[in-house]
């Protein structure tokens, strides 16, 4: 993961580079909320399995209703 920085280069660019990288080494350890840092995190696939059942309702739902 590469993060980019729009500071000018110097101090607080590398300030910026290593707060990033230390918040996503302690993200992977699970040490870090992702969520201050608008990283997603990857759904289970229990989750990805009922979100794709969900849309399949749902589509199946609205193929009844065009019959």
């Amino acid at each position: 993961m590469i993060f980019h920085s729009i500071e000018p280069i110097g101090g607080e660019r590398q300030d910026y580079n290593a707060a990033m990288i230390a918040a996503h080494s302690g993200m992977s350890k699970g040490k870090v909320d992702p969520r201050p840092f608008g990283i997603k995190t990857m759904p289970s696939q229990d989750e990805v399995v009922a979100k794709g059942q969900a849309v399949q309702a749902m589509f199946q739902s609205m193929a009844k209703r065009h019959r």
